[in-house]
């Protein structure tokens, strides 16, 4: 393998995403961060709120068994649209070291079976429990996390089901 390297120096650089969102927490606190429109509406969160979720789902990544150093464990798959709750869980994955394994949601169900057995993903975040439904059991991971309320339902034959409000 050839390797290039520059005599030029770097300069300052952000290590990773997790201490970029630390350091706008600090310098930005209360400055809106991200807005969602919601039934016409816009809602705000702030730089602090924002990183203290990304904080929280990292730690409930971790601790849900997770592993960003063991190749079984270190994969989430994600069947979800652009949201607030899709952005916290992203970024939490990659603040944590894990991969990130974007499924665009209207796959035909035998593809989207294909790409998770594939890419061997250790947890599913999704906004669309009845996609998951309609998948083959065998196909999905013992761990899945709805970005949707209780209210929308679970996911048949999958063992341990979070939901986005609890955590």
């Amino acid at each position: 393998m050839n390797i290039q390297k520059s005599d030029i120096e770097l300069g300052e650089y952000t290590p990773n995403v997790g201490t970029m969102f630390l350091n706008n927490r600090h310098d930005f606190k209360k400055s809106p961060a991200f807005a969602e429109r919601i039934k016409g509406t816009y809602t705000y969160w702030s730089w602090e709120q924002l990183t203290n979720d990304i904080i929280t789902l990292a730690a409930f990544l971790l601790d849900s068994g997770l592993d960003p150093k063991t190749d079984g464990q270190n994969r989430v798959g994600f069947i979800a649209g652009n949201s607030y709750q899709r952005l916290v869980t992203e970024m939490a994955v990659m603040s944590c070291g894990l991969v990130t394994v974007p499924i665009f949601a209207k796959y035909p169900n035998d593809l989207m079976e294909k790409l998770i057995r594939f890419s061997e993903t250790s947890m599913i975040i999704s906004d669309n429990p009845e996609k998951l439904s309609s998948l083959e059991p065998d196909c999905l991971p013992d761990k899945l996390l709805l970005l949707t309320d209780k209210s929308s339902g679970s996911v048949k034959d999958v063992k341990n089901v979070s939901f986005f409000s609890d955590i």
